[in-house]
């Protein structure tokens, strides 16, 4: 599935969005979020947005590098999963 509530064409936050503590409001994800309320990031090695824009139909394509994003991760001992389709963070605590 490459669609659904605009979860996957948001992309992650531009330079200039992060802060301290979080994520600020507007920009690309549009509010707020506390690092500490993320529990889980998936970030696909593709997407794409179909829809109307400016009263013109726009298609667009996306692919990110998501084999680099991993090889910096390991770098710094984050733990993540790779599939050929996403890369996924968990934050969650297992144990519940």
């Amino acid at each position: 599935m490459n669609s659904d509530a605009q979860y996957w064409a948001s992309g992650l936050p531009k330079a200039g969005e992060y802060g301290s503590t979080g994520i600020g409001d507007g920009g690309n994800w549009g509010q707020p979020f506390k690092y500490s309320s993320i529990a889980h990031l998936i970030i696909p090695r593709r997407f794409e947005f179909c829809g109307f824009f400016e009263e013109n139909f726009l298609h667009k394509v996306t692919e990110q590098d998501i084999d680099k994003l991993s090889d910096l991760l390991l770098l710094h001992n984050i733990k993540h999963t790779l599939s050929e389709w996403a890369l996924e963070i968990r934050l969650i605590d297992n144990r519940l």
